[in-house]
C-alpha cells in the first residue's frame, strides 16, 4: 500500500521570468507537454493512489488543464491560498495545507518543480527508516543546500550554499516523513529570508528521530527552475524514457 503522496507546486516560479507570468513553471510546456505532466506519469507509474497537489499562484490555469486531462490522474487539489491566505510564504506552507487531510499518518512530500524517476519515487517510499530524505551526488554542490549525514547514513543537517560545502549531496526535494512531522510543522518559525521553510521542519524531525539520507544519481534527476532548464529537460526527457509513465 502507497503512502499519501503531497506534491509542492503553490510556489511563483520567479527564476522562470517571464515564461512563468501567465501559468505556474509547473505548466510550462516541454515537447508539447506541461512539465508537470511528466511528474505526475513517474507518480502514477509507482502506484501513488493517494495523492495531493498543492497550488496557489496562478492556480486557475492548473484547474483548467485538470479539467481537460483529470481522466489521466486521480488526485486531490488543495489551494493553498484558500486555506492560509496570500501574505504567507515558504516552502513548508504546502504542508499545512494538507494538514487536516493528513495529520497523524506518514507522508511523502516532493517539489512539484523538481523531476524524479519511479525507480527514485520507489526507493523513499520503501526504505526501512520511518523518515528519509533524497540527496543528490552533484558535481556543483556548492550552489545547492547540501546535506550533512553521519556514519549511520542519518541526516545531521541540511547546510546552506557555500564554497566549501560539508558534501555533494544537494537537497533534491524529496522527503519521506514519519507522522512525526506533524507536530513539528507548527514549531517552525519565518526563516530570516522571511519565510517559513520544510527544511527547518526536516532539521527538527532529524534531532527527534533517524532520517536516512538516500543518495540518487545527477543523471536521474532535475531541477526545473530556469528559461534555460526548458532546452535540458527536453533533452533529459529523452535519455529518461525508460523511467516515463504512460501519456495517453
Amino acid at each position: 500500500m502507497s503512502l499519501p503522496l503531497v506534491i509542492m507546486a503553490a510556489g511563483r516560479g520567479t527564476r522562470m521570468k517571464e515564461l512563468g507570468q501567465t501559468k505556474p513553471k509547473h505548466l510550462i510546456e516541454v515537447s508539447g507537454r506541461p512539465f508537470l505532466a511528466y511528474l505526475l506519469d513517474n507518480v502514477k507509474t509507482a502506484g501513488f493512489t493517494d495523492v495531493y497537489l498543492v497550488i496557489g499562484y496562478k492556480y486557475q490555469t492548473v484547474y483548467d488543464w485538470f479539467k481537460q486531462n483529470n481522466h489521466k490522474y486521480s488526485l486531490k487539489i488543495i489551494n493553498q491560498f484558500d486555506r492560509l491566505g496570500e501574505d504567507k510564504y515558504g516552502t513548508l506552507l504546502p504542508l499545512q495545507a494538507v494538514a487536516k487531510e493528513l495529520v497523524g499518518q506518514p507522508v511523502m512530500v516532493l517539489n512539484g518543480d523538481n523531476y524524479y524517476t519511479v525507480k527514485d519515487l520507489l526507493r523513499l517510499q520503501n526504505c526501512e527508516q520511518a523518515s528519509a530524505i533524497a540527496g543528490v551526488d552533484h558535481d556543483n554542490p556548492e550552489i545547492y543546500g547540501v546535506l550533512v549525514p553521519n556514519q549511520a547514513n542519518h541526516l545531521v543537517t541540511i547546510a546552506e550554499k557555500s564554497n566549501e560545502p560539508p558534501s555533494r549531496f544537494i537537497n533534491s526535494g524529496l522527503y519521506k516523513f514519519s507522522s512525526a512531522i506533524w507536530p513539528i510543522i507548527s514549531q517552525v518559525k519565518i526563516s530570516v529570508r522571511g519565510e517559513y521553510e520544510i527544511t527547518e521542519a526536516v532539521k527538527l524531525l532529524a534531532k527527534k528521530e533517524p532520517m536516512e539520507v538516500i543518495v540518487l544519481n545527477q543523471s536521474d534527476w532535475m531541477d526545473f527552475g530556469r528559461p534555460a532548464d526548458v532546452t535540458a529537460f527536453a533533452e533529459f526527457v529523452k535519455n529518461q524514457e525508460k523511467d516515463i509513465g504512460p501519456s495517453n
